[in-house]
């Protein structure tokens, strides 16, 4: 606790030291700064011509527990300026979760393009996503899939990171430009086709240099009360030769919305082991206990930026269990004031 403490604090000074940053109007939280490009929305793209290692991608899924379906979508570009080597390329990837499997395509990087001033990206005019929705076909190794889905009733959770949103040369950033929303289309993967009908959807966006050491990720969006929704994400992210541990936590609840981040100052750790992962975060008198459960069989195996290039060390179920348990401080203890579950639900763990 001592060494979260000590990190958490260590977080917290460098933010301080080096964001200035102001707060727009609620209606549209990023106003653009005319000696800055692009905008300030962190749903853009934030590549330029200079930056090398550098990845960006925008991840959606799509669940329906009735018809017991769900798959996953990423779009993104790995090392667009480098010039020889090896890792420069815009891909495709799509995970039919039920399969276990997915299928990648990669693309030349010149046929990236995305808007450095709202979200808005697309591959070699043959696939594209934003808020409206995604279509698109891939195909790789006698494989194929193509998509086409309509997104609506999105909500988004506009400052995920806090203090260091929009903050330049972070390792790893992460916007969550649908907290909740419903989806409506269709996937069709080797010919098996899927038809979504205001299934419930979810997204997010990762850009930098390199996913973390170790994290963890998670999102749920079928609890009982509809509406009710969470995200979280976090782990090692070095800031330059420093190692710091950050996590972010986002959870509407009702009319409330509970937000943690560990550089704003809230204490904040994770465990996970063997399909069990947990989430602690401690936020002036309230503290969240997040818990989720999986059964590894449904746990698959997804490539992700490293600095050897993509390397399939995160391992995502969109099966998995997550209860949300609300304490108040009473005295010197904590008391429980709510519980609430939603299944399925998002879960990953990366690295060791």
């Amino acid at each position: 606790m001592i060494k979260v403490a000590v990190q958490t604090l260590i977080l917290i000074l460098l933010v301080s030291l080096t964001w200035i940053g102001c707060q727009g109007d609620p209606g549209n939280p990023f106003d653009d700064d005319d000696d800055q490009p692009g905008s300030d929305d962190p749903t853009r793209y934030h590549g330029d011509q200079a930056q090398d290692p550098f990845f960006e991608g925008w991840y959606l899924n799509v669940k329906d527990p009735a018809q017991g379906s769900s798959h996953l979508l990423i779009i993104a570009v790995l090392n667009p300026n480098r010039t020889s080597g090896a890792w420069s390329t815009a891909y495709a990837l799509l995970a039919d979760m039920n399969r276990g499997s997915y299928l990648m395509q990669l693309f030349d990087p010149l046929d990236f393009n995305a808007s450095s001033e709202r979200f808005d990206a697309s591959i070699a005019d043959r696939l594209s996503i934003d808020f409206s929705g995604t279509s698109g076909c891939i195909e790789a190794d006698g494989h194929s899939a193509c998509w086409q889905l309509e997104l609506t009733n999105w909500m988004r959770w506009t400052n995920a990171m806090g203090s260091l949103t929009n903050v330049p040369d972070l390792a790893m950033n992460w916007d969550v430009w649908m907290l909740n929303g419903r989806a409506g289309g269709y996937i069709e993967y080797d010919g098996q086709r899927t038809d979504y009908f205001d299934a419930t959807a979810y997204g997010d966006h990762n850009w930098g240099t390199q996913f973390p050491d170790t994290y963890v990720w998670g999102q749920a969006n079928n609890f009982a009360t509809a509406g009710d929704c969470l995200a979280f994400s976090g782990g090692d992210v070095p800031l330059g030769d420093i190692p710091l541990r950050g996590y972010m936590i986002g959870y509407l609840r009702g009319d409330r919305l509970y937000e943690l981040r560990s550089q704003d100052g809230d204490l904040i750790n994770h465990s996970y082991q063997d399909g069990i992962w947990v989430v602690e975060g401690i936020e002036g008198n309230h503290k969240l206990v997040i818990t989720g459960v999986a059964d590894t069989r449904t746990i698959v195996r997804l490539p992700a930026p490293r600095p050897e290039g993509l390397s399939d060390y995160a391992g995502q179920t969109l099966k998995g269990t997550v209860t949300v348990e609300v304490f108040e401080r009473d005295g010197l203890g904590w008391k429980i004031v709510d519980s609430n579950a939603s299944s399925p639900a998002g879960l990953e763990n990366g690295g060791s």
